[in-house]
């Protein structure tokens, strides 16, 4: 019986080793232990085989499949691995994943179906694989929705990372920060972690408390940085 803590590291380095397609250390890790149906909530709550589907890797898809993982696992999105190869054209992979009998039925959290992605992209080979007429035009994306009202304790800072986009979410009520990596500005979200305020690094929190402060937040500067109000006061003076 694994350690909570030993078996946290296991899945962590398994869902690494899925995102990479490293497929001597998804079997290694297997062995000594890692659950193959564990979920990440770095990367939308995905397992291992939806993490390898998403990125296109083949063998590492196969590999699962053959160790027994749920072909049809549904992330934080309802996407099944089927529909995360859809997403980015992962041909050999959906081809895997279709041999192996993954459902084309299943609805994500959107109510689409596999086919109902592919409808929205124009990859002939995807399209006939899910039974979509490659000559049929591609739809177009949904109208976005209504954007949330923002919360006022909160302010988002965005910066480009690589060829990704980081969206840092600084709540100053819960004093955490949720980082988001998207595709693109307002991209699918392919990672995602969450800092408390005390692991942070000052600077970063200061540029986001004085983001916060120019959007009108009422959340008081020694609440936030109380060791720093505390270095600044004023000592009594010499009598």
């Amino acid at each position: 019986m694994f350690g909570f803590n030993k078996q946290k590291r296991l899945n962590r380095s398994l869902a690494s080793a899925a995102q990479e397609g490293n497929i001597r250390d998804i079997a290694q890790l297997l062995d000594a232990g890692a659950d193959i149906e564990m979920r990440d909530d770095r990367y939308w709550d995905m397992t291992p085989l939806g993490m390898a589907a998403h990125k296109g890797h083949h063998p590492a898809v196969r590999l699962l499949l053959e160790r027994g993982a749920n072909i049809d696992a549904q992330d934080k999105a309802g996407d099944t691995p089927l529909m995360n190869s859809v997403y980015d054209s992962r041909r050999e992979a959906l081809e895997e994943l279709l041999k192996r009998g993954a459902n084309r039925d299943i609805q994500n959290n959107k109510g689409l179906t596999a086919a109902d992605i592919a409808r929205k992209r124009s990859d002939a080979v995807i399209r006939k694989a899910l039974g979509v007429d490659p000559e049929q035009p591609v739809l177009p994306p949904a109208p976005p929705p209504p954007a949330p009202e923002m919360n006022p304790d909160e302010v988002v800072l965005k910066r480009k990372l690589g060829d990704k986009v980081l969206e840092e979410v600084f709540n100053f009520s819960a004093c955490e920060r949720i980082s988001l990596v998207r595709a693109s500005e307002n991209g699918r979200v392919e990672a995602m972690t969450r800092d408390s305020f005390d692991a942070i690094n000052p600077k970063v929190l200061r540029n986001a408390f004085e983001a916060y402060a120019r959007q009108g937040g009422t959340i008081p500067e020694n609440e936030v940085f109380p060791e720093a109000i505390a270095k600044i006061k004023p000592q009594p003076r010499n009598s």
